[in-house]
């Protein structure tokens, strides 16, 4: 229900080959957390203030195969370990998240390789993670109204064959740039812009082509 808080042992994780809901509010958000969050949901562990959450105490969410998601009005926090992802998408299944929050992972906030099913993002936050906000590798992705902001390394991470509507969201304090852009080829017509004014910053991380026509 709205206001459930779901919090994971240490190296736990949650890997999705059916159908997630996570129907939150704005008055009453779902949080997926660290078991030693005592800012929501109290403190689970019963340890009083011996411990406090770090990212990568817990693993992340996997949307798999043919396995979908839908999550509305939420938060996770601290994910990262092992695969260094706090979100990842794969298979034929589709992915909705609005008005989500993902920050403090040990990673990539969210990492999006061979899907080939739909992956939405509406009015998203992704924020402050050791690597960068998105991951996008191979897999269409459509976001409107996101907020990229304070990733140690970009807002968005693609790879040269990717495409992605920068000109509907917004970028700020990534350390490394707005946009990082993998070695290869660019095979159909891209546009890296902002068009709004906004300081947008890509950068070309190895040898990239411009294919013909």
């Amino acid at each position: 229900r709205p206001g459930t808080v779901v919090k994971f042992a240490q190296y736990a994780g949650l890997w999705v080959d059916g159908q997630l809901d996570a129907p939150g509010t704005s008055a009453l958000p779902i949080r997926f957390t660290d078991w030693r969050d005592d800012a929501v949901g109290g403190d689970a562990n019963d340890d009083g203030a011996e411990t406090s959450p770090s990212p990568g105490w817990w693993r992340g969410v996997y949307v798999r195969e043919a396995g979908s998601a839908t999550l509305a009005h939420g938060t996770m926090r601290f994910a990262g370990y092992w695969d260094s992802v706090g979100f990842s998408k794969t298979g034929s299944g589709n992915l909705t998240l609005s008005h989500w929050t993902i920050s403090q992972i040990n990673g990539h906030g969210m990492v999006v390789d061979n899907s080939t099913g739909t992956t939405s993002l509406q009015e998203c936050a992704l924020s402050s993670s050791s690597q960068s906000g998105l991951y996008l590798r191979a897999g269409p992705v459509t976001a409107t109204g996101c907020a990229f902001t304070g990733n140690a390394q970009f807002g968005v991470l693609m790879d040269a064959s990717d495409g992605f509507d920068f000109s509907a969201n917004a970028f700020s304090e990534n350390s490394g740039g707005s946009v990082g852009v993998n070695t290869g080829t660019v095979a159909v017509d891209r546009t890296w812009s902002r068009g709004d004014g906004e300081v947008f910053t890509v950068v070309i991380r190895g040898a990239l082509t411009v294919a013909p026509s």
